[in-house]
């Protein structure tokens, strides 16, 4: 049983009682690795179980395309629709605990008014680069090595961009994923 689980309480009631963490989207292999699965390894440890028992998985949003301008702005308006319509706090949490109050700040002040371009443009290269993987097939597969040895299982969130164009996404994902 894996619980759903990334505020610092739930962590630790994940760590005690769960077979696993199930972790959204918006996370950075370095803060799951830093910040989550200590404080749930320390909580399993307090209640007498296995910490190096406990699995980890997450969803990524992931925008795979030959033009790597066209998959990172993909992500930059996803991120901002978590946004829409009403701010969520898991999200704006995440953003201001891997150090990116800016993003979370005009996510909040653009998205509730209608303007995703401009709460986009605060999307950094630094946040996407961090907290999406997105970019060309290669980009992508360094981008996704990040997660291994830190999380079980990365499911995949298609944010790609399609508008008129006949994308294989199938097809993006093996190359990705060299199948």
């Amino acid at each position: 049983i894996y619980l759903s689980a990334i505020f610092p309480r739930m962590v630790r009631v994940a760590g005690r009682v769960a077979d696993g963490l199930a972790m959204g989207a918006l996370l950075s292999a370095a803060y799951a690795r830093d910040v989550i699965q200590p404080a749930a390894r320390k909580a399993a440890t307090e209640a007498d179980r296995d910490p190096q028992a406990l699995g980890f998985l997450m969803a990524a949003f992931v925008s795979v395309h030959t033009d790597r301008e066209n998959a990172r702005q993909a992500v930059r308006e996803a991120i901002c629709h978590l946004f829409s319509p009403l701010p969520h706090p898991y999200y704006e949490y995440l953003l201001r605990e891997q150090g990116f109050s800016a993003a979370a700040d005009a996510a909040l002040k653009y998205v509730p008014e209608g303007h995703i371009q401009k709460a986009a443009e605060a999307m950094t290269d630094e946040v996407v680069d961090t907290l999406a993987i997105a970019g060309t097939p290669e980009e992508c597969r360094r981008r996704l090595a990040d997660y291994e040895g830190v999380i079980d299982e990365v499911i995949f969130v298609n944010v790609s961009h399609s508008a008129g164009e006949d994308v294989d996404m199938l097809g993006a994902y093996r190359s990705v994923l060299q199948l």
